[in-house]
């Protein structure tokens, strides 16, 4: 055997086991800096909503109730679909917050609306509380 033919040799069997690794080491990246993108996504999303909750406490008026309630559903639903992405990219065994989620829909579409001031009140400390658990729930992860 020449030193060619050891040198070709050696060549194509790093060529065989690098390539696979190094595909794999690129999914892996581009699977996680697409969750953690979501990850800052999703704390976009629950400041905004955070924010419209407080701007409902402050801006009281039973006439809005109904608008309030349409808005407050169509945050929820747009977090939920959010969080349904999250599952979907990671594919984890840790599940979906769905507790957090159903306690964060009772509060945005019941509690936050009530037609008492010390309920609402109530509300936006419980509201704060859900949507960090929610966020906490999702972990940034190592590209």
């Amino acid at each position: 055997m020449q030193t060619s033919d050891l040198i070709s040799f050696l060549a194509l069997l790093f060529s065989v086991l690098l390539v696979p690794i190094s595909y794999y080491l690129g999914i892996r990246n581009i699977i996680n800096s697409t969750y953690n993108n979501e990850i800052d996504s999703l704390g976009m999303l629950l400041d905004k909503i955070h924010n419209e909750a407080v701007n409902i406490h402050k801006n009281w008026d039973p006439k809005l109730i109904d608008i309030h309630t349409q808005i407050m559903i169509a945050n929820h639903r747009r977090l939920q679909t959010k969080c349904d992405q999250l599952e979907s990219i990671r594919r984890s065994k840790k599940g979906y917050p769905k507790n957090e989620l159903r306690i964060a829909k009772q509060i945005l579409t019941d509690r936050l609306l009530s037609e008492y001031e010390i309920t609402r009140k109530t509300a936006i400390r419980e509201l704060i509380y859900r949507l960090d658990d929610i966020k906490l729930f999702y972990k940034k992860v190592f590209c």
